[in-house]
C-alpha cells in the first residue's frame, strides 16, 4: 500500500467515526465515482479545538482557503477535502499562533540560536507567533513583483493571500542571541508526488507564466540565491516541486534584502512526512537537473544549501510531545494523520 492510499484509508474512516447524521451517509461523487474522504460540512476538517478561530483568522485577514474544484468551490471555506496540505498545515500549527512559550520552544529546535519567538508584525493585525499563506508584509506583499490580476482561459483571476500569489503555508520570526530576528519560511506537504500527472495538467509541461520575466530577471541577478549555472535554461526550473521551491526561495531572499520583519536571514523549512516517499521520487532526469531526489536536488542549486531543510511534521512539534498540556492535540493528530510516538 502506497502512503497516499494508507491515508485515505484512515480518512474514509476517521470520517465514518465522527457523529454527525449529514455527514454519516455523505459521498462526493465525481463523474461517477464515490469519493468517501470529503466532507459536506467542510468546517469539520478543522480539529475542533480551533475550528471557529481558524475560519476568524482566515476571514479576517482576507485570506483564501484553497479550494478542490469540485464541489463547494467556494474560497471563504475550508475545502472538504481530508488529504489538503492546507488543513493538515493548519490543524498542526494554528494552535500554537498565541502560544509564546511553545513557538518558542518550536524554534529554538530549528536554530540554537534562537532566545524567543517574535510575533510576525506583517501589518495585517499582529496578534501571532505563526501566520499562515504569507506572502509579505502589508507594505511589501508583492517582492517578486508578480501580476496583480489577468485572466486564464478566459476567467478572471486577481492576486490574493493565498492565491496566484507566491506564498509560503506559514511563516515564524525568531529572535536571535545577536538580536537580529530569522524568518521561518515552512512549506507544508502530505500526500502530494510528482511522479505522474494529474488529470489535464501535465506536471513535466513548464510551467511558463505572465510572471515568468519577473522570475527570469530575479534568478539572472547577480546575488541570485539560486546557483543557475547548473541550468542550461531557467525554464529548466518551471517544473514542480522545483517551481514552488524557486519562487518561496527567491521570495525569503528578497524578504531579507529589504530586512523585513527585522530579519536578516531566512531558513526554507520544507515539511514531508516520513513515510511519503513518493514525493522525493522525481524523474529529475527528464527535468535536466540530476538523478537524485527531490531534497538533493533542490540543495545542489542553492548556493547556500543550509538554508532549505527537510523535516516531518513529528519533527516540527517534538518539543511538545510529552508536555500534558498538548495531549489531547496530539490525540488527535495521531488518529487523524496516522502519526507515530516518538
Amino acid at each position: 500500500m502506497s502512503y497516499k492510499s494508507d491515508q485515505y484509508k484512515n480518512a474514509t474512516k476517521f470520517k465514518a467515526g465522527l457523529q454527525d447524521s449529514e455527514e454519516d451517509d455523505y459521498v462526493l461523487m465525481v463523474e461517477g465515482n464515490p469519493f468517501y474522504h470529503f466532507f459536506k460540512k467542510t468546517w469539520l476538517n478543522l480539529w475542533e479545538n480551533i475550528q471557529e478561530d481558524a475560519l476568524k483568522y482566515f476571514a479576517q485577514k482576507g485570506i483564501t482557503w484553497h479550494t478542490n474544484n469540485m464541489e463547494n468551490n467556494q474560497e471563504t471555506v475550508p475545502e472538504g477535502d481530508m488529504l489538503s496540505s492546507q488543513i493538515s498545515c493548519v490543524n498542526h500549527l494554528f494552535l500554537l499562533r498565541k502560544k509564546e512559550e511553545y513557538a518558542t520552544a518550536i524554534l529554538k529546535n530549528i536554530d540554537k540560536r534562537i532566545v524567543s519567538a517574535e510575533i510576525v508584525r506583517d501589518g495585517y493585525g499582529d496578534d501571532g507567533y505563526i501566520e499562515f499563506e504569507f506572502w509579505g508584509t502589508k507594505e511589501n506583499h508583492n517582492p517578486l513583483n508578480e501580476k496583480e490580476e489577468g485572466y486564464i482561459r478566459g476567467k478572471y483571476w486577481k492576486r490574493q493571500r493565498g492565491s496566484f500569489s507566491t506564498s509560503v503555508d506559514a511563516v515564524m520570526v525568531g529572535k536571535k542571541i545577536d538580536g537580529n530576528n530569522l524568518l521561518i519560511l515552512l512549506e507544508w506537504k502530505f500526500t502530494e508526488d510528482y511522479t505522474k500527472n494529474y488529470g489535464d495538467r501535465n506536471i513535466f509541461k513548464p510551467k511558463k507564466t505572465s510572471n515568468s520575466k519577473s522570475y527570469d530577471k530575479l534568478l539572472g541577478g547577480r546575488n541570485s540565491p539560486i546557483d543557475t549555472s547548473h541550468l542550461k535554461f531557467f525554464e529548466d526550473l518551471y517544473y514542480e516541486p522545483f517551481y514552488q521551491l524557486m519562487r518561496q526561495t527567491l521570495l525569503g531572499w528578497k524578504m531579507i534584502e529589504t530586512n523585513e520583519l527585522g530579519c536578516n536571514e531566512y531558513v526554507h523549512l520544507h515539511i514531508i512526512p516520513k513515510e511519503n516517499l513518493k514525493i522525493q521520487e522525481i524523474t529529475s532526469s527528464n527535468l535536466k537537473l540530476g538523478n537524485k531526489n527531490m531534497s538533493d536536488v533542490w540543495k545542489n542549486l542553492l548556493k547556500e544549501p543550509f538554508k532549505y531543510k527537510l523535516l516531518s511534521p513529528e519533527e516540527l512539534l517534538l518539543p511538545l510531545r510529552n508536555n500534558q498540556n498538548f495531549k489531547d492535540f496530539f490525540d488527535y493528530l495521531n488518529r487523524r494523520y496516522l502519526e507515530k510516538n516518538i
